[in-house]
Formats: structure tokens, C-alpha cells, sequence
């Protein structure tokens, strides 16, 4: 039967008989999450737990459990601020780079090119992550928008990259990918400053009802 677990690094102790994970994140979800708050990770014995098992895993007075607790808002500021951080390095050379594939021969292949792809489609990613986060808690239309947007200069890459077609990618990232980005960063400003606001009534409220 285990005694304790750690709570967003804290030490909580159990008070009741649990013998399973399962048990353990049923007391936890009933008695110590908040508002809108989700457990988001779980990590036993230094193995983290993805997906929760459907078999009963024990858990005993030995066991180190540490459980993490978010608000789908609290995640969304954190990947938004990662979202932008993200257009800044994609933007800071996207001129120079694409000049320098206009130059470039057919038979050679710029270092950066698959770098800038990885990390373009780590935002994408993080895009697609940020609306998942906010659906049914704020208006998304716009980045959604532009993700599809950015989606089809993804594949657009991919295929002039694909043919080593280093004008058709240069210009791909001119006419479709920078002025997107652009846009993307000045619309996730405005989530930012919307979310922050939310997050802050949030906790106003939670004040008050406490």
C-alpha cells in the first residue's frame, strides 16, 4: 500500500488504501485536482506512464510516484511563448537563406535545409498542439487558418526538397512560408495576451472561491 506520492514536486501523503496506479489517479483526479486542471504526467519508479494501463499496476510502500498537474491554459501560454520563440528563428535568416538557395547547384545540398524543414514542422506541431489545448476555451479561427496555410508550404518543401529544387524552395519560402509566419506570430501575440487574461480571471476566481 503506498503512503505518499509527489504532486507537482510536492510531497502529499495518501491517507487511504491504494494499492494500483489506477486507484492512486482515481483518489488524486477526485480529491486533489482543481478547476480545470488534468493530471498531464506520471512518472513511477523513474518510468514514466504513457498511457495509463488498463491492467491494474501495483504500487507499495516502496514506490516513488510523481504525478504533474496543469490547466490546458497554463500549457497553451507556455507552448504559445515556444510558438513564438519558434517564427523568430525561423524568420531571422529566411532572406538570406533562400538568396543562398537561388545560387545554389542541383547537385549540392545547402547544410541548412533539413534543419529549417525539422524545425518548421516542430512548429507546426506545436500550432496544432496549441489548438488542441484551447479548443472549447477560446476563439482559435485564425491560427488555425494559418497553420493549413503553412501545412501546404510544408508539403511544398517537400517536394522541392525531394527534387533538390533549391529555386522552387527558395521561392517557397519567400511567397508562402515568410508571410505566414509573420502573420502567425502577430496572431499568437494577441492568444497570448487573450490567454494571459484568461488565466489571470481564473485564478482571480479561484481566490475568491477559496
Amino acid at each position: 500500500m503506498i503512503k505518499s506520492l509527489f504532486l507537482n514536486k510536492k510531497k502529499v501523503p495518501i491517507p487511504v488504501p491504494l494499492r494500483t496506479l489506477q486507484e492512486v489517479v482515481e483518489w488524486v483526479e477526485s480529491y486533489l485536482v482543481q478547476g480545470d486542471k488534468t493530471i498531464t504526467k506520471i512518472v513511477l519508479d523513474g518510468e514514466e506512464i504513457e498511457p495509463l494501463p488498463s491492467r491494474p499496476l501495483p504500487v507499495g510502500e516502496s514506490s516513488k510516484l510523481f504525478i504533474q498537474v496543469d490547466s490546458p491554459v497554463e500549457l497553451a501560454v507556455q507552448t504559445i511563448d515556444a510558438l513564438r520563440n519558434m517564427c523568430s528563428i525561423l524568420l531571422k535568416n529566411i532572406k538570406h537563406r533562400a538568396v543562398f538557395l537561388w545560387g545554389t547547384s542541383p547537385s549540392d545540398r545547402p547544410e541548412f535545409v533539413d534543419e529549417f524543414f525539422e524545425d518548421f514542422t516542430l512548429l507546426l506541431n506545436l500550432s496544432d498542439h496549441v489548438m488542441v489545448l484551447l479548443s472549447g476555451i477560446c476563439q482559435t479561427k485564425n491560427i488555425e487558418n494559418l497553420t493549413a496555410e503553412l501545412t501546404d508550404a510544408e508539403k511544398a518543401q517537400q517536394i522541392a526538397i525531394s527534387q533538390s529544387d533549391w529555386r522552387g524552395l527558395a521561392k517557397v519560402m519567400l511567397r508562402q512560408v515568410e508571410p505566414r509566419l509573420v502573420e502567425l506570430s502577430d496572431e499568437l501575440s494577441h492568444l497570448q495576451r487573450l490567454v494571459f487574461e484568461m488565466n489571470s480571471n481564473s485564478r482571480a476566481r479561484a481566490v475568491v472561491e477559496g
